[in-house]
């Protein structure tokens, strides 16, 4: 029933100016989303792709580009709209280039944005999902910023020990009295609460979550009781956006709490959308650089993502080896690393190559045991010689167990390395 719940909610919000010449495009736009949005990967079956497939192999008659994905289309002008065409796409803040939170336009982001930013406008809270790493809370903060003349937001990250009592207190405190029992944000805001790790407190004797009860009674009652008086309290103007990691806390949460949710769920990007990402940091970067430099830039982030999948499939996380966990982080470290470099300091490709090397050992060799560092430095190596067979590959590769030691950053400049000669 939610997802027919979902349904009406989004027609109502495209058709709401009389688009009625666009109701058929509306639709199908409206199903696919509905019915297909909160699919996710499991045991290495991707059933985004799996729900793709059945819905060409059934729907013929609606013409669409068969090569792409069907979530990869948006309705304008009552014609169906490829996001990869779209202006906005691989786009980037130069601003950003160093920060903690970068965001790159890409056609999975535009089309979760473009999905998000409708369902805002309505009554129904969205809930993002997926595995660490995969960028949910990155998303919807780029959502919420990008709303922030329409919307206020309140974040709050869950844990184990949020009760009830923690969020109804941290939820009320930026709502001011109206009149009588009305509490709503100051001066005739919206606001949005935002809650990360939304399925992380712990369950009790009963197998509930207080935390997840009161969100319940929020959303069915836009209300909850004053702890002191035992008063009811009516919640106005206010939205609620969440995001979980299934595969920390409790897997699951309250199906009478998650029956409310319009769910997206946020796979691993594909590989190609995750150069495009990489690639536009990059190339930003070393424009600046000597040619021969920059044109081995790309073999680098190829290294990179190769190496990456290397390392995600041989080191499996265990009960001993709890924190092999590797995902887009490891790969955003290696390059936000690589974006240290100056063209001063970095004139030729040996260095250049070196500092990957450097950026790879600290991201993942120092996460391995003794035994795991040498199956490490097989897999480097291999990439090595398949990726820069036209360097002096001995020259790498007996170098290679030194250089950890030969960077650090340079004293008057924290973001810059230079190679240690001594």
């Amino acid at each position: 029933m939610s997802h027919i719940q979902s349904l009406s909610s989004l027609l109502d919000i495209l058709l709401k100016d009389n688009n009625f010449e666009s109701v058929e495009h509306y639709f199908i736009y409206s199903v696919i989303w509905c019915f297909g949005g909160f699919l996710g990967e499991k045991d290495n079956i991707n059933y985004k792709k799996c729900f793709d497939k059945y819905w060409k192999n059934n729907f013929k008659s609606i013409k669409v580009n068969r090569k792409i994905s069907v979530f990869d289309f948006y309705v304008e002008n009552n014609k169906f709209k490829e996001w990869d065409e779209s202006e906005i796409c691989n786009e980037i803040d130069d601003d950003y280039l160093l920060n903690n939170d970068i965001f790159v336009e890409t056609v999975e982001s535009c089309a979760y944005k473009y999905i998000s930013k409708l369902f805002l406008k309505s009554d129904m809270p969205i809930l993002f999902i997926g595995k660490t790493g995969v960028g949910k809370t990155l998303l919807c903060k780029k959502i919420l910023s990008e709303e922030k003349d329409n919307f206020k937001t309140f974040y709050m990250i869950f844990n184990y020990y949020t009760t009830s009592k923690n969020v109804q207190a941290l939820m009320q405190s930026c709502l001011e009295k109206k009149s009588g029992k009305q509490f709503s944000p100051p001066y005739q805001q919206k606001l949005i609460y935002f809650i990360d790790d939304i399925n992380m407190p712990k369950c009790d004797d009963y197998n509930t979550q207080s935390a997840i009860e009161l969100l319940c009674q929020y959303i069915d009652t836009n209300s909850w009781f004053d702890l002191d008086k035992l008063n009811l309290i009516n919640i106005l103007n206010t939205k609620l956006v969440s995001c979980m990691n299934y595969n920390r806390g409790n897997f699951t949460i309250n199906p009478r709490l998650l029956r409310h949710f319009f769910i997206l769920n946020i796979n691993f990007p594909e590989n190609n959308t995750v150069n495009n990402i990489f690639s536009v940091l990059l190339k930003g970067h070393f424009n600046n650089f000597k040619q021969d430099v920059a044109d081995i830039v790309p073999s680098i982030l190829k290294s990179t993502i190769s190496l990456y999948y290397n390392i995600e499939k041989i080191f499996k996380r265990t009960a001993t080896h709890f924190y092999y966990e590797f995902n887009l982080r490891d790969i955003h470290s290696i390059i936000k690393g690589l974006l240290t470099a100056t063209p001063n300091t970095f004139q030729d490709c040996d260095k250049l190559l070196f500092l990957w090397l450097h950026e790879c050992e600290r991201v993942y060799s120092d996460k391995l045991n003794r035994d795991d560092k040498k199956i490490y430095k097989n897999i480097i190596i291999d990439i090595i010689k398949k990726m820069y067979n036209k360097y002096e590959i001995n020259k790498f590769v007996n170098k290679y167990d030194n250089y950890k030691d030969k960077k650090y950053y340079d004293e008057k400049n924290s973001k810059s390395y230079y190679d240690n000669k001594d």
